[in-house]
């Protein structure tokens, strides 16, 4: 499990380095959503405040200094109001959890290699809800019984800064993967951007079968982006809500 916090670390060290006005402003603004409880508050909150990091993009460019430094911010930003979105969401369902997992923690495979040996491939996940089980592993082959927690996921989300086709096509691969061990687990990207071209919609009916849901907060393109549409993200709410108070 890694940190869904990564944003606001982010922002507290570059506060530290610079301590430049226009960070503590933002940290004002970051704080307004990130550090409430109140589901209204955090998507209203989170709103204003990336309208007022549109307004004053250059010169957070400028402090942060590091081009490198300014994209890995923002491709954070997203990921974090999902996950405290999610946390919301499913505060009454005391059995699910929300985390970002690594590589090893969600099965998406489960075979046997070429000795003969049975195999479980591990995968990762950006976000996912659901919660650990501890499955045990016996083959008669090999000698011994192995025990192991994995994550079993009720929602996987895939969280992108931006989507482009090349990334579709990967993703879509991804969802194949997951849907066939999990038939019954929502699959879904939320986005900044969606940076389709018209080849998307010829995609439709194969991505349809493995994604539930596919949402863009914002129109434009991730070298210049639109406001974000505050339907679009009451949209993505309100689907993986009811999703979850009916699990």
């Amino acid at each position: 499990m890694k940190n869904l916090r990564a944003h606001g670390h982010l922002l507290d060290g570059f506060i530290k380095e610079s301590k430049h006005k226009i960070l503590l402003e933002l940290k004002s603004k970051y704080d307004a959503w990130a550090l409430v409880n109140d589901i209204t508050t955090i998507r209203q909150k989170y709103v204003e405040y990336n309208e007022f990091f549109d307004e004053h993009l250059s010169d957070i460019r400028e402090a942060i200094g590091s081009e490198r430094k300014f994209a890995t911010f923002i491709g954070h930003r997203l990921e974090e109001f999902t996950y405290l979105l999610c946390l919301n969401i499913c505060s009454s369902k005391k059995n699910l959890q929300v985390n970002k997992f690594s590589h090893r923690d969600i099965i998406s495979w489960v075979g046997f290699n070429s000795e003969g040996k049975l195999s479980v491939i591990g995968h990762g996940a950006d976000l996912a809800i659901g919660n650990w089980r501890k499955f045990t592993i016996k083959n008669g082959i090999s000698i011994g019984i192995e025990e192991k927690d994995f994550f079993v996921p009720n929602v996987i989300i895939e969280c992108k800064y931006y989507v482009s086709l090349d990334m579709f096509r990967d993703i879509v691969t991804e969802s194949e993967m997951f849907k066939r061990m999990y038939p019954h687990s929502l699959f879904l990207i939320v986005c900044e951007v969606m940076e389709l071209t018209e080849e998307f919609q010829k995609m439709k009916k194969v991505w349809e079968a493995y994604i539930d849901g596919f949402f863009a907060f914002r129109p434009g393109k991730r070298t210049n982006p639109g406001k974000i549409i505050i339907d679009n993200v009451n949209g993505f709410e309100k689907f993986l809500s009811n999703h979850i108070q009916n699990l």
